[in-house]
């Protein structure tokens, strides 16, 4: 087994793989998991790009908390998902550390003011199933149409 990269090598192979967008992401060109998460090899096993990044960059990690891309948070004509070019991004200086509950409140989904047919999403329009928000005026809809397929199968 070849020996351990030290975090000096490390930091040098994150900066020479990354390349720097306008905005300030340092944006990896490694390795891209299907999710769109950048992976380098780090003390023997294969790791987040951004977490060992701001590993390096901070000194710590702790386990039970996410590494937020703030520059993701800010953009809001980023559509997210694994499209999403902030998850390559490697720039410690635009990640902090949150909570799976809070990191997960700021992703896309749930920033989004408006459902795919346009309705306003709020306390009336919007209801939770399964965990998933689901809008009432786009669910009314597609029951009419079962109904109306129904009733000319008949």
């Amino acid at each position: 087994m070849p020996p351990l990269r030290s975090d000096d090598r490390t930091r040098d192979l994150l900066a020479a793989r990354a390349v720097e967008t306008t905005a300030g992401c340092l944006l990896w060109q490694g390795y891209v998991t299907e999710w769109g998460y950048g992976r380098i090899s780090y003390r023997g096993s294969a790791q987040a790009a951004h977490r060992v990044a701001f590993l390096l960059a901070t000194g710590s990690l702790p386990a039970d908390m996410d590494v937020d891309h703030l520059c993701h948070t800010r953009d809001d004509s980023c559509p997210g998902g694994v499209t999403c070019q902030h998850r390559r991004c490697v720039n410690p200086d635009h990640m902090e550390l949150v909570t799976h509950a809070e990191n997960t409140r700021r992703s896309t989904p749930a920033r989004k003011t408006r459902c795919r047919n346009g309705h306003e999403r709020n306390a009336v329009n919007t209801y939770t199933h399964a965990g998933r928000r689901s809008c009432r005026p786009c669910n009314a809809a597609a029951v009419r149409r079962r109904k109306q397929r129904l009733a000319g199968a008949a």
